[in-house]
Order: C-alpha cells, then structure tokens, then sequence
C-alpha cells in the first residue's frame, strides 16, 4: 500500500517525480547504511527477536508517516525522516528474515517454504496496492499509510510466536570482526557476488524507472487505482511464480532463476516507455512478476542451501547491500534524466539495460551449473510453548 499511497499524496501536493524520488531514496539510503550492521545481529541474536523489534518500529514510523500526511500539508523533509528510520529498521528485518527459514524447515523442504512464504508475501502485493490506490483516492494517501502502519503492529503480534534459539554456534566476537566474518563467506562464492554485482545495475533502473516514473506517469494523469492495480498484476505473476515454483524441482535452480529475471523483467519497463494501453501494461507487468518471482525463490533457496546458517544473515546483509546500493541514486538520477530525455525515453532505456545486465551472469559456469544438494536430515534449536529448549529433528522423506 505504501508507494501508492505515498506517490498519491506527494502528486496531489505536486511534488513531482523528483520530490517522490527523495522520500524513496531516503529510505533504501537508510536500509543500505545499516544492513551490514543487521545482518551481524540477525547472526548474534535471536531472529525472532529482532523481527518483532523492527516491525513495532516500522509501524510506528508509519504511523508518523501517516500523521504527516493526514494533518494536511506535506512536509518534504518530515516525511522523508519517517522513511529514512522506516528503511533503517528494514535492514534489521531482511537478513533476520533470511535466516530464520532454515532453523525452522530442512533443506529438502526449503524450496517449497520460500515458495509457501512468497506466496503470503506477495499475496499482500496484489490486495495492498489496489486498496491503497482505492482508499488513497476516497480518504487521501494518509489514511492509506495508518493502515499500512497498522498492518506492521499485526505482523509483529505473528512474528511474536515464532521461537527460536540464537544462531551464533561460537562465542561472540566484535561487531567489526563478525561484519568481516561475513565478507570473507560472501566473496568465496562467485556465483554469489556475480549476482549482487548485476542486481547493483538492475535494482537501480527498477526502482528509478518503475517506482517513479511508473506512478508519476501512470497515476498522475489518471486515477490512482490504475497504478495500484498494475501493481497487483505484478504481485499476481509473482503469486503464479510461487505456485509453480511449489511443485517443480529444477536441478539448475539459480541459472534459471536468473535467466527468467532476465527475460521478463524488462517487459514492464519496456511497455511503459512505449506507452502500451493500461491492460498490455498490466500484462507485461504480471509477466515481469513472473520472472521476478522464480528468481526470488531460486536466490533465497540458493542462499540457504550453500552458506552456513550461523554467517546466513551476514551473507544475506552483504548481499542485500550491494543490491540495493544503487537504488537511492536511480531513484534520484531518473528525475532529472527525464526532465532532459523524457520519461518514456528513460524507461525504454531502462528497459533494453535491465534486460541486457541481467543476461550478464548467466556468463559465468558457477551460476549456470549451481546445482540443488541432496536432501538430508536438518537439527535445530527450536523454542516453543511446548518444545522449550528440545532438539527438533526434521526428517526428509
């Protein structure tokens, strides 16, 4: 709901792209800034822990957010505040995140985990931007982040029933030891590295060209519903990604993951640039979540199978780092860029290049040939309400 919500208010203020382009650079800047220090304490402390933290501060942020925005006039700097702490507890929640599934599932089940956990998640993308458009358009953007504030305090109330021990199997080190632990793990792995390399480049063109040229050039010269639901086509193809990822092994999991990212996440940028009817954009869009989807559960999968659990979370910061570095400077750049080239221009352009550097690892033998490791048995330390402190093996069948 948020980006909706947040492009509808800042357009009707008349902000523009550029001011849209702050309040999101400010925030992936933040998350970016903090993820290395995340990821060390996502390996330090209980993930469970960290999670609920981070989303009570969230929907507090948000919460800020929204009486900004309800109080009737836009404060830039404010608003772009809010966000910035909101991108800074993020970096707490994505490597925790990532390292909690395999404490909880066994590596024969963790495809179809990552797949069942897509599924919820990107289900939320195909209701939440749609009823952000909806309730942005009757109530005003504001009243579209209370509720996304809200949905934050829910999230941690689930979160808060998931138990598990601390991933750490050593005694702790510094922070600055732990962090360099972490960067030695990341660039053993080529086909690691790889990928964050050519994300760094395609993470930047999706969030300069789709998150702010797409509502500004769809939403302001029609109702915003209009780009609320081309962003639920996208969460719809991811959804479809998710059920078939569920039920199909793929031996090359990370290859093909990759070369579907490549493939079909250039086709929402290109049908914006060339200015396809709403319903071919919304087609394209749903193909791209197609895409975005296969990959999402191939990297994550990939991730969890090949690096230690207890650097997991540290890997997953490095990683989530060098992806995302690029995303507060193409959030900015693409506002100027379009001023001098033109918005579609801009987003053809961004399209052929997302489609041209996502091809680039698949030049590479380590991300091609990843294969899958054969199941086997999976010991975790899972604390409970009935289970405190007992050794919960998971047996593969």
């Amino acid at each position: 709901m948020a980006p909706v919500a947040l492009a509808a208010a800042l357009l009707h203020h008349d902000a523009g792209s550029s001011g849209l382009g702050l309040v999101l650079a400010a925030r992936s800047g933040a998350l970016v800034i903090f993820l290395l220090v995340g990821g060390a304490i996502g390996d330090r402390s209980r993930r469970s822990h960290v999670l609920v933290a981070s989303h009570v501060g969230a929907g507090v942020t948000q919460a800020a957010a929204a009486a900004l925005l309800l109080s009737g006039t836009v404060d830039i700097t404010a608003l772009t505040c809010t966000e910035a702490v909101n991108g800074a507890l993020s970096a707490f929640t994505l490597p925790a995140a990532a390292g909690i599934l395999p404490q909880l599932v066994g590596d024969g089940f963790r495809q179809r985990a990552n797949s069942l956990i897509s599924s919820a998640r990107y289900g939320g993308t195909v209701i939440g931007p749609v009823a952000g458009g909806l309730i942005a358009a009757r109530f005003g953007g504001g009243a579209a982040i209370a509720v996304d504030a809200a949905c934050f305090l829910i999230a941690a109330i689930c979160l808060a029933a998931i138990r598990v021990e601390s991933a750490a199997t050593t005694r702790r080190t510094m922070m600055a030891h732990s962090i360099i632990d972490g960067w030695h793990e990341f660039r053993s792995r080529r086909w690691l590295w790889t990928i964050v390399l050519a994300f760094a480049v395609l993470n930047s063109i999706w969030a300069g060209v789709w998150l702010v040229l797409g509502p500004v050039d769809v939403a302001a010269g029609s109702h915003p519903a209009i780009w609320g639901t081309t962003l639920a086509a996208n969460g719809i193809g991811i959804v479809i990604a998710n059920i078939v990822m569920y039920r199909v092994d793929i031996g090359r999991l990370l290859g093909t993951g990759q070369l579907c990212v490549a493939a079909l996440g250039a086709l929402p940028l290109l049908a914006l640039g060339m200015r396809m009817p709403p319903v071919v954009l919304m087609a394209a869009a749903c193909l791209g979540g197609i895409g975005l989807g296969i990959f999402g559960i191939a990297w994550q999968t990939s991730l969890q199978q090949h690096v230690p659990n207890e650097l997991l979370s540290r890997v997953s910061a490095y990683d989530s780092f060098g992806s995302f570095v690029g995303m507060p400077l193409g959030q900015i750049a693409v506002g100027p860029l379009s001023a001098h080239f033109g918005s579609y221009s801009v987003a053809v352009a961004g399209g052929v290049l997302f489609l041209l550097f996502g091809s680039v690892p698949l030049a590479v033998a380590d991300v091609r040939d990843l294969r899958q490791p054969p199941a086997r048995p999976h010991k975790g330390r899972v604390i409970g309400r009935r289970a405190r402190n007992q050794d919960i093996e998971v047996i593969e069948s």
